[in-house]
């Protein structure tokens, strides 16, 4: 009997930073609702993942051990008559900024401090959560369910000891 042989291949993943410049927190928990205009992907928090399945995603905070929450939701177009867009939560996330910041001139600076802890409060409980300690950056990685946009904002509410400004960068495949 012959034996064949199957090569599986990973595409090579790019980071994109998804905020130009870093948001500011709201204090109540952001909420998404049907819409008739696209989302804009413009450097707000909403990137184009279409034809990708995987999304990895990492945060920035404004300073060491300072707390906050990241939401995600998927885009869906609405076929018919009217069309329009549905948001679906993917997943809400606690998180912690750690000691590990970006360099100075680069995409992430060095008073950007990125998260190292993380622990999902909502959402897929398949989201895969990497956590580290303070030295090291954290991440986390969901389904993106087939949505043609991701969007993501930031939130403080409930919580002790927050950033008052929150970046996220994603690497899609």
């Amino acid at each position: 009997m012959a034996s064949t042989a199957i090569a599986l291949q990973t595409v090579e993943r790019t980071t994109y930073r998804l905020h130009s410049t870093a948001a500011t927190p709201s204090a109540s928990r952001p909420s998404k609702s049907y819409q008739t205009s696209q989302p804009s992907a413009s450097g707000n928090g909403v990137f184009d993942c279409r034809h990708a399945n995987l999304g990895k995603f990492a945060v920035t905070g404004n300073d060491d051990n300072l707390n906050g929450a990241i939401m995600l939701w998927g885009w869906s177009e609405v076929t018919g008559e009217n069309g329009g867009w549905l948001p679906s939560l993917i997943a809400e996330l606690n998180f912690t900024t750690g000691a590990a910041t970006g360099v100075s001139g680069g995409t992430f600076t060095d008073s950007e401090y990125f998260a190292d802890t993380f622990t999902l409060e909502a959402g897929d409980t398949a989201t895969k959560v990497i956590t580290f300690d303070d030295a090291n950056i954290g991440s986390f990685t969901v389904d993106l369910e087939g949505a043609r946009y991701v969007e993501v904002a930031f939130h403080t509410n409930g919580l002790s000891s927050t950033v008052t400004s929150a970046s996220a960068s994603i690497a899609v495949f």
